[in-house]
């Protein structure tokens, strides 16, 4: 029992020294130990204890007791006064400094079996348990005969836990030398397990910054080998039509040419046959001419046909002689014929090929008047969702933030934000709490684009459902975590995310939320997968963030997320990007921008004016970008108090 009371006094000072305790939890711990050293006789099932105060902390600290602690594993029964009048028959009663001048009349009406505490009482005759202030701190005094008088048996132990008694004095005092060294061992040994826990802290940040960057080269090595692997099949499909159409296109040209070839040597053929026949008809001409003056000649010198028989001899054998001829001169004409038969047939063979070419002609003159109207509907089709994302875009820019509240807690600051194709998932919004105090939210939604921006609407809802809740005083709108935690639980529950219903909305977002309280300089922070940049000592630092996003089926509802807290006294300038920033490829080696680079990317600037660092950090992504595409949305943030 004495190792008991030695180690709940070890541990209150050293609650003392390390924490500020205040006076109403002291008066509650006594209470508490009081009941433990306390035996009545008339036991029941219950300790009962009466509270007489009307301090709301005092009440609120009573409350958690009971519902938190046993007496002797029995239940504690609790009941609060503001008056002597209609008080329950009590083991423990308990009356505050308020109400002290009803200690006599409540001494003297209680009876057997009641322990009084009392607080600043003088009646020393009287007390039983007198709370009083020693040196401004918080001490009791005994008065063993009346509780003996009560049927109470107290324990030879309760004195150690602060009693002051004469008899005692030098005890205490003793111990207290004791416990203080204790004290000093207990704060020494924690500096060094503090000091270990943060060498370990350190070296599992900077474990888990080497995996992420793994995991992001692993992702963006695994993207482009799929896109490598999508354009070398698209290529090699390509390659494939492309052979075809030069293959079938030279079959056509080496018709055509035989065909044009076949049709020349025709052409060649029939008219060296109309050469051959021309000169057959004047060979044919000339002989009848010959036969003809022959024949007259026959007549005239008939009579002479002895006399010149040698000559009648050789026109006979000339007659012979141009029978011949006749007979080639037919043949050749029906040579003649036979070309021409030839000639007509092959016309037909080419007029049925050019029937066939020019039906192909009329089906590739139809092909292309239905692909122009085709690209004319497309290009309708184009305008119109060109048109629709430029109205959505105006819808976006009307729910942004109130730039003149930024401005009026923010003077040295500077936001920018890009959609990649005029809308986007990205949104910041920028809300007061009170007349000095401010919240910024910077969220990331899933996807981008028109998908991205209608996820942004719902978030816009929730916020502003967020900042009613926070101004009738139903949420904690000082805590970031506190806000995280709502906006998970909200978007689950509107998007039917819970994990006994299936749910096809496989959407949330990431994003962090920043507090600023101007009159307390106090600034708190919390990320769901987005940390936050600051400098501290001139040095940038980044805090670690919650592997937890908003929404999504799969993730936890009842998620708790890790709070930061600063002084606005050592720590002025804050930053906070979405990760279309560090995710965006680029450089010689076109890789992702990554973390380390932005955190040295803020070293590198940070001696520069403050207003210059919006446009700063956007050349550097935008030269470091060079011709690769845009990645995601952005948007980034800074501000400096």
């Amino acid at each position: 029992m004495v190792k008991q009371i030695l180690l709940f006094y070890l541990l209150l000072q050293t609650l003392l020294s390390a924490t500020v305790i205040s006076e109403e939890q002291l008066k509650v711990v006594y209470t508490y130990n009081f009941m433990k050293n306390i035996e009545w006789e008339n036991s029941s099932h219950s300790c009962k204890l009466a509270v007489i105060t009307n301090n709301i902390e005092l009440k609120k600290l009573f409350s958690i007791l009971v519902e938190k602690k046993r007496v002797n594993n029995k239940k504690i029964q609790l009941s609060f006064h503001t008056s002597s009048a209609d008080l329950p028959n009590s083991h423990l009663i308990y009356i505050d400094e308020e109400y002290k001048h009803l200690y006599r009349d409540i001494f003297q009406n209680s009876g057997n079996g009641t322990l009084l505490i009392s607080n600043e009482v003088d009646d020393k005759q009287r007390i039983m348990i007198n709370l009083i202030k020693i040196n401004e701190k918080l001490d009791f005094q005994l008065n063993r005969a009346n509780i003996l008088n009560r049927d109470l048996k107290l324990s030879s132990d309760i004195v150690l836990l602060g009693g002051r008694e004469i008899d005692i004095a030098e005890i205490y005092k003793d111990i207290q030398r004791k416990f203080e060294r204790k004290r000093k061992e207990v704060n020494e040994l924690n500096r060094l397990i503090e000091s270990q826990k943060e060498r370990q802290l350190k070296l599992n940040r900077e474990i888990e910054e080497h995996r992420t960057e793994l995991a992001q080269q692993e992702m963006l090595i695994k993207d482009g080998y799929l896109q490598l692997k999508e354009q070398k099949e698209l290529i090699a499909k390509h390659k494939r039509e492309l052979k075809l159409k030069q293959k079938e296109l030279r079959e056509k040209e080496k018709e055509l040419e035989d065909s044009h070839i076949k049709l020349k040597a025709l052409l060649s053929s029939v008219e060296n046959s109309h050469h051959l026949l021309e000169d057959s008809q004047e060979r044919y001409k000339s002989s009848l001419e010959q036969i003809a003056s022959s024949q007259k000649e026959l007549a005239l010198l008939n009579n002479q046909i002895t006399e010149k028989s040698a000559i009648v001899e050789a026109q006979a054998d000339q007659l012979n002689l141009q029978d011949s001829t006749i007979s080639y001169l037919e043949i050749a004409i029906g040579i003649f014929i036979f070309l021409v038969m030839f000639v007509l047939w092959a016309n037909g063979r080419i007029q049925s090929d050019r029937r066939i070419i020019e039906n192909q002609y009329t089906q590739l003159e139809e092909l292309n008047s239905d692909l122009e109207i085709q690209f004319k509907t497309l290009e309708i089709l184009h305008k119109d969702v060109k048109s629709s994302i430029r109205y959505a875009s105006y819808i976006q820019n009307a729910i942004m933030p109130n730039i003149e509240l930024f401005k009026r807690y923010f003077s040295d600051s500077f936001y920018r934000w890009y959609p990649r194709d005029g809308v986007g998932g990205d949104m910041f919004f920028v809300e007061d709490v009170s007349d000095n105090e401010v919240i910024i939210i910077v969220v990331d939604c899933t996807s981008h684009g028109v998908p991205g921006a209608m996820v942004t609407m719902l978030v816009k809802a929730v916020e502003k459902q967020l900042i009613t809740e926070i101004q009738y005083g139903r949420l904690d709108g000082s805590s970031p975590a506190t806000i995280l935690q709502y906006f998970n639980r909200e978007v689950k529950q509107l998007l039917n995310q819970s994990r006994d219903n299936y749910s096809a909305s496989n959407v949330g977002f990431d994003g962090g939320v920043l507090y600023l309280n101007k009159k307390k300089n106090i600034v708190r922070y919390a990320g769901a997968e987005t940390p936050l940049y600051y400098i501290e000592s001139g040095a940038v630092k980044m805090t670690k963030y919650d592997r937890q996003s908003i929404g999504y089926p799969n993730s936890s509802e009842d998620y708790q997320f890790y709070e930061y807290s600063f002084s606005t006294e050592t720590t002025k300038s804050f930053y906070l990007f979405t990760d279309g920033y560090y995710d965006q490829v680029g450089g010689d080696k076109h890789v992702m921008f990554g973390k380390r680079k932005l955190v040295r990317t803020l070293e590198e600037i940070s001696e520069i004016p403050f207003e210059m660092h919006g446009d700063l950090l956007y050349n550097i992504l935008e030269n470091y970008q060079g011709n690769e595409s845009r990645r995601d949305d952005l948007t980034f943030i800074g501000v400096k108090i």
